[in-house]
């Protein structure tokens, strides 16, 4: 089995070579923040995988309690069926992936912008920040689709509007 992972240095991986078993290896990863509404901020251990081989569209991203439970997970993974993740979003889901500046106490944060939600990762600094936003939006687009441009939020800002009667 050959797996030949490299640290970017600043808590997330990146994966170079897949193993020789059929199992699908993490693009990034790395402990991150989940951001939540009610109670703050919990450390989660969050993992971006490809899209699985010949089946387009399937790129996620996936969270789980810690990176032990993470390494379990994949050790009994044998054909990317992965089950005790907490939650996987399919990339191509989202209508936007962008940058959040609507939280003033946590300045790194991206946003996944989904139908019924929005999904929200407080990173540590600008440059993880920018690295996992660009990998997200590579994914969502789909590699073909860039041309050799720098992959761009498909929308510039969102804004939370609150209906109702105005006293």
């Amino acid at each position: 089995s050959l797996n030949a992972m490299t640290s970017s240095g600043d808590g997330a991986s990146i994966s170079g070579l897949c193993n020789s078993a059929n199992r699908q290896q993490p693009l990034l990863q790395g402990t991150l923040y989940k951001l939540h509404k009610r109670s703050g901020k919990k450390q989660k251990y969050f993992v971006i995988f490809d899209d699985a081989p010949e089946k387009p569209g399937t790129a996620r991203l996936e969270y789980f309690d810690n990176e032990k439970k993470f390494r379990t997970a994949m050790a009994k993974s044998v054909d990317n069926g992965i089950t005790n993740q907490k939650r996987s979003i399919i990339l191509c889901t989202c209508f936007n992936i962008n940058r959040r500046i609507d939280i003033p106490k946590h300045k790194h944060v991206i946003g996944l912008y989904r139908k019924d939600d929005t999904f929200s990762i407080i990173m540590k600094d600008e440059k993880e920040m920018n690295e996992w936003l660009k990998q997200l939006l590579i994914l969502q687009r789909g590699k073909e689709l860039l041309d050799g441009d720098q992959p761009r939020p498909s929308f510039g800002k969102f804004y939370t509007i609150r209906y109702g009667a105005v006293m």
